[in-house]
């Protein structure tokens, strides 16, 4: 996996960013990483932003429901390959 703490030594690890550049966008780009900066962001700011609690505590929990579908489903496809 990219380390990006690892020095760069001759170029290879450039190499190695640029033929899985696709996968890392991937990553970035995942609805699941987001809904899990949006649930973390919510839990740490949500009685800043005016919500009620019992609000805020629902939509986390939405978010983890979301996350855990979509990781069973991303298991399902895993497994029929």
């Amino acid at each position: 996996m990219f380390n990006p703490i690892r020095k760069i030594k001759n170029g290879m690890d450039l190499l190695w960013v640029y033929t899985h550049k696709e996968e890392i966008m991937g990553k970035i780009f995942s609805r699941k990483l987001w809904a899990t900066v949006v649930g973390a962001a919510l839990i740490a700011f949500g009685s800043q932003l005016g919500l009620p609690e019992s609000i805020y505590k629902d939509l986390v929990t939405l978010i983890m429901t979301y996350i855990a579908g979509q990781s069973a489903v991303d298991v399902a496809a895993a497994l029929r390959k």
